[in-house]
């Protein structure tokens, strides 16, 4: 299913995976609190968790819970995706709702809209950004030096590299 559609949807929990399944994205994964290793093969020449995703398609939709947890560890699945060579986007949660409860009170429709207006991560952690420093610039700067710019590095073309900045710096 990964394969057919081009990309896969991980989120954090067995529930998430569960009902994203039922509502018809079998090319969803669970991260289960497993940990991501940051290369595609293992010490012992394995293929590795999420390097055996981007085997399957290199694009992936992080949809995990819109809390600090959640942010956190999809940036850390980011920042792995990135420097996997892998196009990441983020599905925007509402607030205080995760995939499951997405899906089970707003139903498969819903959840497609989601999936289907995801954002690539950096406008996505941008755009918290702007909006956690306000009207303040300098602050803004500060954010984004130390919150993002890190994530541009980690991505594999240089013109991606150029698309981003060229963005951070027109915001």
């Amino acid at each position: 299913s990964i394969r057919k559609n081009n990309f896969s949807i991980l989120v954090e929990g067995q529930m998430d995976l569960v009902l994203s399944h039922q509502a018809g994205f079998r090319n969803t994964v669970a991260s289960s609190g497993t940990a991501m290793a940051d290369s595609t093969f293992s010490k012992e020449n394995l293929v590795n968790n999420l390097g055996l995703v981007c085997r399957l398609s290199k694009n992936i939709i992080l949809a995990f819970d819109p809390d600090q947890a959640g942010l956190k560890a999809g940036s850390r699945f980011a920042k792995i995706a990135l420097s996997l060579g892998m196009d990441v986007k983020v599905a925007g949660m509402k607030e205080g709702i995760d995939p499951a409860d997405t899906i089970s009170k707003e139903g498969k429709d819903a959840w497609r809209e989601v999936i289907r207006n995801s954002k690539h991560f950096v406008p996505f952690m941008l755009e918290r950004i702007l909006k956690e420093a306000g009207e303040d610039g300098r602050k803004a700067g500060k954010l984004i030096r130390e919150q993002l710019l890190s994530f541009v590095n980690d991505i594999e073309s240089a013109i991606d590299k150029s698309h981003f900045i060229k963005l951070i710096s027109d915001k």
